[in-house]
């Protein structure tokens, strides 16, 4: 077979993390050790599932990762009250992460 003519696709303009079962803050910060070991500078959003959705963006967020909140994410705030909605994840990230 010759060399260099492998299946072309569009670039890659963002790679979703979302970590699923086992400590979901640790799995998040080892997918994106492993884009980093790799070279892979596309975008990185981050986000998780519900209590443990707040770990995962608390260690994005310093690395300057992109997130994504609310309750297709989950139902409660940090402290693990339950949201009233949307918005009141939305402005308790907006809180919590300075943006």
């Amino acid at each position: 077979g010759s060399r260099g003519h492998g299946r072309r696709h569009p670039p890659v303009r963002r790679i979703l993390v979302e970590p699923g079962d086992g400590d979901a803050a640790v799995v998040a910060a080892e997918i994106d050790g492993a884009l980093v070991a790799a070279a892979i500078a596309a975008p990185r959003l981050h986000h998780g599932f519900d209590i443990e959705t707040w770990a995962v963006l608390d260690q994005a967020v310093p690395r300057g990762r992109d997130i994504r909140i609310g309750f297709e994410d989950t139902l409660v705030l940090p402290d693990g009250r339950p949201a009233p909605d949307n918005a009141s994840l939305v402005a308790e990230a907006a809180l919590r992460y300075g943006s």
